[in-house]
């Protein structure tokens, strides 16, 4: 996906932004799909309603964080990592921006599929099409079998991190923790970063 360049530590500031508040986001999102059949219908529609819009604006904030991935480049993965280990954090990466992709617009398909646009407050952005019942039925499963996959990558990607961090103790955490968190040789980024 992007080439690792050898004169870059640490992910930069805009970088880690940008996974953590993805991440966050995501939090929202699993507990709010994973919870508004509990609730009254009024109430169930409303944080449907906001399950739709958080994910658009969750698809737009991956757009920037892969097109400032290219732009900024990304750390070499330390020389003793194993060949293997290389191509599966390539792979989870590669699949993890596919299912960022594709979750938000299986969703969005979803929405318009039942006739319900996209509410942003100032604007919305109105369903250009209709289903029958039976592919929006399709579209959601689809939708929910891609979150749940996305849920267990990511739950693989921290226990990863966690691995690398106190079983190898090789500093692939350390380099997208917040600055205030990570060591000072993995959190300042070199000069050939972006600003």
């Amino acid at each position: 996906m992007t080439m690792p360049t050898d004169d870059i530590q640490s992910y930069n500031a805009t970088a880690k932004f940008l996974h953590w508040l993805i991440a966050l986001a995501l939090v929202v999102q699993w507990v709010t799909g994973l919870t508004f059949d509990y609730f009254a219908r009024p109430t169930k529609i409303t944080l449907i309603g906001f399950h739709a819009t958080f994910g658009t604006l969750i698809l737009l904030l991956v757009v920037a964080r892969l097109a400032w991935r290219l732009k900024g480049g990304v750390p070499r993965l330390p020389e003793s990592m194993p060949s293997f280990m290389r191509l599966a954090s390539h792979g989870t990466h590669v699949l993890f921006y596919v299912l960022l992709f594709f979750v938000p617009m299986a969703g969005i398909a979803l929405r318009f599929a039942h006739g319900h646009g996209i509410d942003f407050g100032l604007f919305s952005i109105p369903a250009p099409w209709t289903a029958t019942r039976t592919t929006a039925r399709l579209i959601e499963t689809v939708h929910g079998f891609a979150a749940y996959t996305l849920l267990a990558l990511a739950g693989l990607h921290v226990l990863a991190a966690l691995y690398h961090h106190y079983g190898r103790g090789d500093g692939i955490l350390h380099r997208m923790l917040p600055a205030v968190m990570a060591p000072r040789s993995a959190a300042v980024p070199v000069a050939s970063q972006q600003p």
